[in-house]
């Protein structure tokens, strides 16, 4: 669960320069849906035919009842969003259909499915073309066209995740408050267009800061994320409402001197613990505080 700013194919700017991660780093070996050969089964190929390239990369739904995969499968280096039956019992659909890719595109890049295993949010660049992400949500039977969350002003989407209600997307995107170019924490609601909205305000604070990690509370009413919003390069954790209408409305958790580590959300949602050197410079210690601070 959660978010990281460094993920499948996901791009990170850092004032003006793209670093790239390896495209579909998160690559699976060869494997097959099914019982073991000689058993019980029968082996059947899901992906369908033609393959014009390959598969790149694939997810089962938690349901169990749907395989989605990222593949050049129509067109060589075009890489799109498939889904088809983890029985086999039919033919693969789009789910990317509908998005214009055109040449110096890469297509889709990283997918999640949502916990309820009826969406499927993803990466792609149809837009902005060179990997530049934008978010999509698409039903995962592909029975309606993509709808794109962000505004192309706070492109490139640099890493993301889903609320456990299945309800959200929160990712990493481009300030459009103060226009600093920090990296700053957006929720969207998964399958309404333009949705997203900022959620965090680190570059208010610090034209040089950016949000570098975030999760989201068991009960997907909050989001923690780490950011160095007052002093450049000296992170701490904060908290703030998924459903917050604009930057303003979150809370420092920490009180670092240099930096902060790890965090954790309680399973009921009520605390934040986390590793922080709050008492003495580079010494990171265990603290626990209310998730909504004080």
């Amino acid at each position: 669960r959660g978010i990281r700013s460094y993920g499948v194919g996901a791009v990170r700017v850092d004032r003006g320069h793209e670093i790239h991660t390896a495209r579909h780093s998160r690559s699976f070996e060869s494997a097959t849906i099914g019982q073991a050969p000689g058993l019980l089964g029968v082996t059947r190929k899901i992906s369908g035919t033609p393959m014009v390239g390959r598969v790149t990369a694939f997810r089962i739904s938690p349901d169990g009842a749907t395989v989605v995969f990222i593949a050049d499968k129509d067109t060589a280096g075009r890489f799109e969003l498939y889904s088809a039956p983890a029985s086999g019992s039919a033919a693969p659909v789009k789910i990317s259909a509908g998005l214009a890719f055109g040449s110096g595109d890469r297509g889709v890049s990283d997918f999640q499915i949502t916990p309820d295993s009826a969406k499927v949010v993803f990466l792609a660049d149809p837009n902005t073309g060179s990997g530049v992400n934008e978010i999509f949500s698409a039903p995962i039977n592909a029975s309606a066209v993509p709808v794109r969350l962000n505004t192309m002003a706070m492109a490139p989407v640099t890493g993301f995740g889903l609320t456990p209600n299945s309800a959200r997307a929160v990712f990493f995107g481009v300030d459009t408050s103060t226009g600093s170019g920090a990296v700053e924490v957006f929720a969207a609601t998964i399958g309404t267009a333009s949705s997203a909205v900022q959620i965090s305000d680190v570059g208010q604070g610090n034209a040089l800061g950016d949000v570098v990690s975030a999760d989201f509370s068991p009960d997907s009413a909050r989001v923690v994320y780490a950011g160095d919003g007052s002093s450049d390069n000296v992170f701490q954790w904060y908290s703030v409402p998924i459903t917050a209408s604009g930057p303003g409305f979150d809370v420092q958790l920490s009180a670092a001197l240099g930096s902060v580590g790890l965090v954790r959300i309680s399973p009921g949602s009520g605390r934040v613990v986390y590793t922080s050197d709050d008492s003495v410079l580079q010494r990171l210690e265990v603290f626990s505080k209310p998730i909504g601070g004080g």
